[in-house]
């Protein structure tokens, strides 16, 4: 079975496509590459639709990819690391369901980005946690600055950074990682108060990791990751239909403009099976409206037309198409 890449992306693409040619050249192979990001204009502006300008020329199509991000610019809080590592178990717990192969990489972005992505390993399981080395000279060489992102950049920075976009040398380095998901009931049964029968050495590690005291009471970081955990027990089945698989349905007046690029961007989400166009919505102060099947009616704010979408979810109840509303990070995106 081939492999997903999951990696956190910053403003320097490179350690993307750089850790998918050094997979490729020991020997495994991927199909599809995902990328957890934030609202950086320059990663979204530059790193992103630059690995997609990869992705579709380089790659010739033959590599899926798709981007996740969240709402700020910058994980500057410890609030904002959590919802970057919901959204990363959002997806990496979707994708296992499916019986799809994740390898992760800790190549991009922050430290905490890179941190948050092997907590994630380590509770949800991954097939590979794993980095890669370049030379200190195209490390260097491979960031993204604002002031490149002019007119027709992405074909021009594809040009001028080969070098770094796919270096000739590039090691990947394997790192070992312990995974917890067998233990995973266990844990969240003492995160909640239960008595529950665990190993003694995860009681340990509950312990040092500060997640619960030495009277065995949870911990103020206990509770975050309980809320986490349980967040993510929130989320519907993943659909087993590819993006290109799904229906997309709209309208062939003018706002299909607008409302293509945010089609084809909801579909890549497996808790999507569809996206169609509906009739005007008034403007209730709401982005979005998910009804009691889970599903999502939602409008593009930033164009006085208020076109509308509704989104077939796998969601069954509110709460889940809500769940999955959150993940789609649908206030920033129709905005």
């Amino acid at each position: 079975m081939s492999n997903v890449l999951f990696s956190s992306l910053g403003r320097s693409p490179g350690v993307v496509t750089g850790t998918v040619d050094a997979l490729v050249r020991a020997g495994y192979s991927v199909s599809e590459v995902v990328t957890f990001s934030t609202a950086d204009l320059v990663v979204q502006d530059g790193s992103v639709k630059l690995l997609r300008y990869e992705f579709d020329t380089y790659y010739e199509g033959k590599i899926a990819y798709a981007d996740y991000g969240v709402a700020v610019e910058d994980l500057l809080t410890p609030a904002d690391n959590l919802v970057f590592a919901n959204l990363v178990a959002s997806y990496l717990v979707s994708y296992r369901k499916q019986g799809r192969h994740v390898i992760i990489s800790l190549a991009g972005g922050r430290k905490t980005m890179s941190a948050a992505m092997a907590l994630m390993a380590q509770l949800f399981g991954a097939r590979m946690l794993c980095h890669v080395l370049v030379s200190p000279t195209l490390e260097r060489m491979g960031s993204i600055r604002a002031d490149q992102l002019i007119k027709d950049a992405i074909p021009r920075l594809s040009r001028e950074l080969r070098p770094t976009l796919h270096p000739e040398e590039a090691d990947l380095v394997v790192l070992p990682f312990v995974s917890l998901f067998p233990a995973l009931s266990g844990v969240m049964a003492v995160l909640k108060g239960q008595q529950a029968p665990i190993a003694p050495d995860v009681a340990t590690m509950l312990r040092e990791s500060h997640l619960v005291n030495a009277n065995g009471e949870v911990t103020a970081a206990g509770r975050e990751l309980l809320e986490l955990l349980e967040q993510v027990e929130m989320l519907p089945e993943p659909t087993s239909l590819r993006p290109d698989e799904k229906e997309i349905k709209l309208p062939s007046h003018h706002g299909v403009a607008e409302l293509q690029p945010l089609a084809e961007k909801l579909v890549q989400s497996p808790f999507v099976v569809a996206v169609r166009s509906t009739a005007y919505r008034p403007y209730t102060g709401r982005a979005y409206e998910v009804d009691e099947q889970g599903n999502i009616t939602c409008s593009l704010m930033k164009t006085d037309a208020r076109y509308s979408l509704y989104v077939k979810t796998t969601a069954v109840t509110k709460g889940q198409g809500q769940r999955v509303a959150d993940i789609l990070q649908l206030d920033r995106l129709l905005r």
